[in-house]
């Protein structure tokens, strides 16, 4: 079989990773300390190899929500606005196998053939592949070690055409070391506010800064969040490279969108009345809901029963119930629902018979 005709020509062509294959070799030679990769000299710390075990033993093995444990998603929100200062929601957050699943989910979802991705090097060696797989187009921009390796808005503003789609940005960075701070992303933002470009920001090194600032991310710098994907995980912070657990955060506008897809998916929920546990009494209200082509019913006094064609579907359609109570109880506390108009509630129902 001739797998050179078989195989893609993009796949084909695609430059093999010298430090990948250095790596390889140091891996192989006795006392070696390979500077490869950027592999952290610490054990991932007891807390979280002990919570590993115990998850383990408790046997959650099983699947999660397609974005990640819900829990996780929270915490991480909480994270990023307690040490980045990043305001982002549990759905503008996506868990990823490691923050290259990140990176290669974002450059696929937003390149055309023919774009053009801006790639500051020296750099992580998948951000050029990732590109030339989705057809676009690497521009690369080398950075200058007079410049301390930083990007100036006047080498980006040069690199950019009407064909530019993404910019890279690799900061803190590795191989270089260079911290990008607010001084240094004030003027790129400014040049970035009125472009339709999107920023994929790599800040897996965002804890490893030195000399008394924390990291800045440019999604936190005024009107840059909405034209910026954050990429981050856990591997470097905190030695869990083989994990393989990272993120991506982007804007998304909940308001407008999630709380009415969601009143189109289930259309309302129903009560059923309060059954005693243990008994058949506790699903005997349930039941005629179902029935009634119901996917979710809210048990007085106990909590919520889903019915999904997996159990994926059914984990799925409870966050979406668990974030409907939430939105509901908080209209409560701000003073009540507002009712939608005739043509708001048609429009609903409208399209729940198209399901």
């Amino acid at each position: 079989m001739d797998y050179a005709k078989i195989i893609s020509a993009a796949a084909r062509d695609m430059r093999p990773s010298g430090i990948r294959k250095f790596f390889d070799i140091a891996a192989e030679m006795k006392d070696c300390i390979s500077l490869g990769v950027g592999e952290p000299d610490f054990k991932t710390p007891w807390t979280v190899r002990d919570a590993g075990i115990r998850s383990l033993e408790k046997g959650r093995t099983w699947y999660t929500s397609n974005s990640g444990l819900a829990e996780l998603r929270e915490e991480t929100c909480n994270y990023l606005s307690r040490r980045m200062g990043l305001s982002y929601t549990p759905g503008e957050t996506v868990v990823t196998v490691g923050g290259s699943e990140a990176i290669d989910m974002c450059i696929r979802a937003l390149v055309n053939p023919g774009d053009e991705v801006i790639i500051p090097e020296p750099c992580f060696v998948c951000y050029y592949p990732i590109t030339t797989l989705t057809g676009g187009v690497p521009v690369p921009l080398p950075l200058k070690a007079e410049n301390g390796f930083k990007l100036t808005a006047q080498e980006l503003e040069a690199a950019i055409t009407p064909r530019t789609k993404l910019i890279i940005f690799p900061f803190p960075c590795n191989p270089t070391g260079a911290v990008m701070r607010r001084e240094d992303l004030e003027p790129i933002a400014a040049l970035l506010r009125d472009k339709d470009i999107i920023v994929l920001s790599d800040e897996i090194y965002a804890e490893l800064t030195y000399g008394g600032e924390r990291h800045v991310s440019i999604a936190s710098l005024p009107g840059m969040k909405e034209r910026t994907v954050v990429v981050n995980g856990f591997s470097k912070a905190y030695a869990m490279t083989g994990w393989r657990v990272g993120y991506a955060l982007a804007n998304k506008d909940v308001e407008t969108r999630a709380y009415p897809e969601m009143m189109g998916n289930f259309c309302k929920f129903e009560c059923a009345p309060y059954g005693r546990p243990g008994t058949d009494k506790i699903l005997a209200g349930a039941i005629p809901i179902l029935q009634n082509k119901r996917d979710i019913v809210l048990l007085g006094n106990h909590g919520v029963l889903v019915v999904g064609k997996t159990v994926t579907d059914a984990m799925n359609k409870t966050e979406a119930a668990e974030a409907i109570a939430k939105a509901l109880f908080l209209t409560a506390q701000l003073g009540g629902e507002v009712p939608l108009s005739d043509g708001e509630c048609q429009f609903f129902l409208d399209l729940q018979k198209t399901k």
